[in-house]
């Protein structure tokens, strides 16, 4: 994934405020499809989970 982790963040924030965290799978998966991807696998889970770290 080569979207910048502020940039991840940035939309993390926004699908949340849409959907809320009782999912955090259906707010990653939203923040993919904004970006042009597909699947969920456990890279994309791994790059999500960093920049959602980075907003703490």
């Amino acid at each position: 994934m080569d979207v910048p982790s502020a940039e991840l963040a940035a939309l993390l924030e926004d699908a949340a405020n849409s959907l809320g965290w009782q999912d955090p799978d259906a707010v990653f998966r939203e923040v993919l499809g904004r970006i042009g991807l597909l699947r969920l696998n456990s890279e994309a889970r791994r790059v999500l989970m960093n920049a959602l770290r980075a907003t703490e």
